[in-house]
């Protein structure tokens, strides 16, 4: 049964890369490498040597040239399988809930490059993809030549399925692209050189995305681990993210968000209350519930901030606007930071505990009846537009705000 006519998929999906021989779980631990191999690894993704081979890994040299070979398979899902489990290696995996009237099931397209015709066909004969239905369970695995490895030249593999609405997906790619959509159950996946695309997802998302983007709209909720790429989800549940190389937006999440970012910037619009951390990022958040954040390196900007704000920055200037924002709510800000300059709106009856050591302060304040601003420069001066200079009883409204090597300004303003 051929379901290509039912199939649709939105987005451009790139090349796909020759596959690792072996690929961990995500719940598995990692295993840790032999230097020779990290370097092949790392290497061998864009690797051109002289112009001979495009891509060389795990023994597989190629170079996409000669003469080509191609089958196409293709089969039906039943009726009562309730979960998709894809071990595909190389190439594209798109995955999608079948809609009313249309029908489950799969394709498959594979093409091998060789130097002969006969040996191009030989070759394709030793690719295979492996389908097993086990009750409500059904498997894909993409097999590949080992005997004919120093002949073939190049593979191409796109594995296409339509599942029922209701299906449970787990995805293990190496080398290539994957989409999952409108599957209603949890979605766990493993995508280790190429992007991957989620939408429309009614379960819970969880996996690991190494070197490639990752793309989500529309998902209920996520923990993700990724590297090396750029990650952009919106209106999403509560999410979960570590990042550790490439930048991150965030776009109309709910429920809560956590971030752990260590090299690369974060954009946040339309959100929760955000609890991050970041070795190496710039932080810019508009329309947030709220924010905690430990940031080594980098400016934190937060624009529209509707709760309070707890900032420890030991390289950065840290900026929190309010303008906009309804100004009789409370808010209670504690902000620290080593090395940069703080700016901050605070509320009429709003509270601040700053304190900086290399760097200056200006706060910005509608000043209510019985707020005060306690104000200390070590070494520096301090200049205020407010009234009521000094100190300051347990609970009032108001700023406490410590410098160790920088000038404090206090400027009264409209309503915040």
């Amino acid at each position: 049964m051929s379901v290509h006519s039912a199939c649709t998929f939105s987005g451009a999906l790139g090349a796909p890369m020759p596959a690792r021989r072996t690929l961990p779980r995500y719940h598995r631990p990692m295993k840790t490498l032999p230097l020779a191999a990290l370097l092949l690894l790392t290497t061998s993704a864009c690797a051109d040597l002289g112009g001979s081979y495009r891509l060389i890994t795990d023994g597989y040299r190629f170079n996409y040239e000669g003469v080509t070979s191609e089958r196409n398979e293709s089969g039906a899902v039943a009726t009562g399988v309730r979960r998709v489990e894809v071990d595909h290696r190389f190439g594209q995996v798109k995955i999608e809930a079948a809609g009313p009237g249309e029908a489950t099931g799969w394709r498959w397209t594979a093409k091998v490059w060789a130097d002969e015709p006969a040996l191009a066909e030989m070759v394709l004969d030793e690719v295979a993809l492996n389908v097993r239905e086990d009750g409500r369970t059904m498997a894909f695995e993409l097999q590949l030549p080992e005997i004919f490895k120093d002949d073939l030249r190049g593979l191409r593999s796109t594995l296409t399925l339509l599942v029922d609405s209701a299906a449970e997906v787990d995805v293990v790619n190496a080398h290539g692209n994957a989409r999952v959509a409108g599957v209603a159950g949890a979605v766990d996946f493993e995508v280790r050189h190429g992007d991957s695309e989620f939408a429309a997802l009614a379960g819970r998302l969880e996996g690991v995305q190494a070197h490639g983007e990752l793309f989500a709209d529309g998902i209920q909720g996520a923990k993700l681990e990724t590297s090396h790429g750029r990650v952009t989800i919106r209106n999403a549940g509560p999410l979960e993210v570590k990042s550790s190389h490439g930048d991150a937006t965030y776009d109309g999440i709910r429920g809560g968000l956590v971030i752990e970012q260590r090299h690369g910037d974060v954009e946040i619009h339309d959100g929760p209350e955000v609890h991050g951390e970041s070795a190496h990022a710039h932080w810019r958040a508009m329309d947030i519930e709220g924010l905690v954040l430990d940031s080594s390196h980098g400016d934190v900007h937060a624009r529209l901030l509707a709760g309070s704000a707890r900032v420890d920055s030991q390289h950065g200037d840290v900026t929190i606007e309010r303008a906009g924002v309804a100004s009789d709510l409370s808010s209670d800000d504690h902000i620290r930071c080593g090395h940069g300059n703080v700016k901050l709106d605070l509320r009429r009856n709003g509270y601040a505990d700053i304190d900086v050591n290399h760097g200056g302060v200006t706060i910005y304040h509608a000043m209510g009846s019985g707020a005060a601003i306690n104000a200390k420069a070590s070494h520096g001066d301090v200049r205020s537009d407010l009234p009521n200079l000094g100190s300051m009883e347990p609970g009032q409204p108001g700023a406490k705000i410590r410098t160790s090597h920088g000038d404090i300004r206090c400027v009264a303003s409209g309503e915040q």
